[in-house]
């Protein structure tokens, strides 16, 4: 009798493993998906008492006067700085592009050595 239960609960948590494998890989998926219209821009200035809107600005503002393309508002769904402040390093931003078309317009049209950030 215990025997048998044992090998049920054997089973049950074997089945278990597998369906946590399954779910952990589609999750892993969707995130790849998520991320992959985002781009991130290194070496821009940092300030501490800018919000996030400000920060939205400047990336339009970077598009415009530097690479030549005019986004609309909902061309980027947010823009943020990665991490802490900290007065002595540039956080990167990193803007969530509406389509993947906006992502690549604005990759196609960067030349890196001629400008003054980086972009990925």
């Amino acid at each position: 009798m215990v025997k048998s239960q044992l090998k049920v609960v054997e089973a049950t948590a074997s089945e278990c493993s597998s369906r946590v494998s399954a779910m952990s890989a589609r999750v892993d998926d969707l995130e790849d998906r998520s991320r992959h219209s985002n781009l991130v821009f290194y070496w821009l200035a940092n300030n501490h008492n800018k919000s996030w809107k400000y920060t939205e600005c400047l990336v339009f503002e970077l598009c415009k006067d530097h690479l030549g393309i005019t986004l609309q508002p909902y061309d980027i769904e947010r823009a943020h700085r990665l991490g802490v402040f900290h007065p002595d390093k540039n956080r990167p931003i990193i803007a969530k592009c509406a389509h993947f078309k906006v992502k690549h317009q604005i990759l196609t049209s960067h030349s890196e050595p001629k400008e003054r950030f980086l972009l990925s």
